[in-house]
């Protein structure tokens, strides 16, 4: 039975190796009609249902767009394996050397240190999961924006689809 194969590999391996790495939960994004099947794929967990909403790049409308400027002192950087080391990016690729291979991203340093980051956290052949975060002194003066007007230009670039929700 798939589903049993599907549970059995949730429950048996990927649940017990994410704990091993002091994850304490999931999210698993479905398409309609999955959410039913999750009880059984996932037995005796707590399970809680939310809304994501999703937003759609609209590329000419970005391409008209002025990118915002980087302040003096900052630089915009793409993330390679020791700034990823940096992030909670580890968790979702395995390593900083997965997420090099894999994924991308940009980041905006102060003084060595992430200011703020928008990378990959899912990929496929056609579209990419986008996480941006922003570090607590650095929030509300536009450098999530910077660094998400960076990756949006290379998912154009790259012939990806941006997936952004929240």
């Amino acid at each position: 039975d798939t589903l049993l194969d599907i549970s059995s590999c949730l429950t048996g391996t990927m649940v017990p190796a994410a704990q091993e790495k002091g994850e304490t939960g999931f999210i698993f994004i479905t398409s309609p009609g999955w959410e039913p099947a999750l009880p059984a794929l996932l037995p005796n967990r707590r399970l809680i249902s939310i809304y994501r909403r999703p937003f759609v790049l609209d590329a000419p409308a970005f391409a008209s767009l002025t990118a915002p400027s980087i302040p003096p002192g900052f630089d915009l950087v793409r993330m390679d394996a020791k700034l990823v080391e940096q992030t909670s990016l580890p968790a979702c690729w395995g390593s900083p050397e997965a997420f090099v291979r894999h994924g991308f991203g940009f980041a905006l340093l102060h003084e060595g240190q992430i200011a703020a980051s928008c990378a990959t956290v899912f990929t496929s052949d056609r579209a990419v999961e986008i996480d941006v975060q922003t570090a607590e002194p650095y929030r509300r003066r536009g450098f999530a924006l910077i660094t998400a007007t960076a990756f949006l230009a290379e998912c154009i670039r790259r012939g990806l689809r941006p997936n952004w929700e929240c």
